[in-house]
């Protein structure tokens, strides 16, 4: 993995119309939780002045955060991704990298926010960049999706085994999709556990204005299919794995936290996860890659899943692209404050 960044040429015919249509949406109460955790958290008061949204694509966060906060910048690297998004009064949509951010001042923001989007940053020019637009008590706060399961708890359903393999190989990037798999692939897969913090800038006076370790929370489903990483050996139960944006580790599930577990559990057709892993930059990689008399292993996956499925159905019909699956997903958000 030489780079922590996709190559330019895969986001080439890609658009926020296309995100939109692709990736499921993060839990309303989500953002409700880290909101109310910027206003609790700081001496001065939770300020609600401005608020910047990176990697902002079609506005997903951008309009919902417009709601709470004075003034809303939506800033992503690719004006493209955000030539879709709904028009607002009090929101900006800019074209920028997430380190360079002239356009607001010094110490002007209250809040940032990055949705699947922080893996992809260049850190230490990031964090430099955040401590000099986070005012004193302000708050940057990033989340991402883990890997995905198949299967639904609340029903009595079995999966053909192409469809198990299909998830994992797409899910780890493995197989054919290994040489596509970059750094920030890797940091969504630990669920941001390694993101790299403040301590990441090579500025040393950077460090001592932000809280000396982020607030982490996770979310997702309490059963025996806990997340695993069989690339750092460790297994946890996500769902009681919650430090800080509510109280102390361990902290008694709330009704907003079963809201974002619910929103967890997706049903999807076959068509809809194949429109999904069309956005996923290594398989976006892979498939730009592919010569022009080479399978396409993602497409060979679902016609055996199809396949497959048919000794799953009562009249022993194939699969297709309409039928629908169980998904579920894992949620984990950090949270930094800089010092009051």
């Amino acid at each position: 993995m030489s780079s922590s960044l996709p190559n330019a040429q895969v986001w080439t015919n890609f658009s926020g119309d296309d995100y939109h249509k692709a990736r499921l949406p993060y839990p309303i109460e989500l953002l409700q939780q880290i909101v109310r955790f910027h206003k609790s958290t700081s001496t001065q008061g939770g300020r609600s002045t401005v608020a910047v949204d990176l990697g902002c694509g079609p506005g997903t966060v951008t309009v919902p955060l417009a709601a709470e906060f004075d003034k809303v910048y939506g800033v992503d690297i690719a004006a493209k991704m955000y030539l879709s998004a709904p028009t607002v009064p009090n929101v900006q949509y800019q074209t920028a990298s997430a380190s360079s951010l002239p356009f607001l001042e010094d110490g002007s923001v209250d809040l940032v926010t990055a949705g699947t989007s922080a893996h992809w940053f260049d850190h230490p020019a990031w964090w430099k960049e955040m401590s000099r637009i986070v005012r004193p008590g302000g708050t940057v706060a990033v989340w991402t999706f883990g890997p995905c399961f198949v299967s639904n708890p609340d029903q009595d359903e079995t999966y053909p085994p192409a469809l198990e393999n299909l998830l994992k190989v797409t899910q780890r990037y493995a197989g054919p999709l290994q040489p596509y798999r970059t750094t920030g692939n890797k940091l969504t897969y630990e669920l941001y556990d390694t993101l790299p913090g403040p301590s990441s800038a090579s500025d040393l006076s950077i460090e001592p204005r932000w809280t000396e370790e982020a607030s982490r929370k996770k979310w997702g489903w309490e059963s025996e299919e806990a997340y695993v990483s069989n690339e750092k050996g460790y297994r946890w139960n996500v769902i009681q794995n919650k430090e800080g944006l509510l109280g102390e580790k361990g902290e008694q599930t709330t009704d907003e936290d079963k809201a974002i577990e619910r929103t967890l559990k997706s049903r999807l057709t076959l068509n809809q996860l194949a429109t999904f892993f069309a956005s996923v930059s290594p398989i976006i990689a892979y498939r730009a890659n592919l010569q022009p008399d080479e399978p396409d292993w993602i497409d060979e996956q679902f016609r055996q899943i199809y396949r497959e499925g048919a000794s799953l159905t009562p009249d022993g019909s194939e699969w297709n692209g309409e039928t629908v699956i169980g998904i579920r997903r894992v949620l984990s958000v950090v949270v930094w404050k800089k010092k009051d």
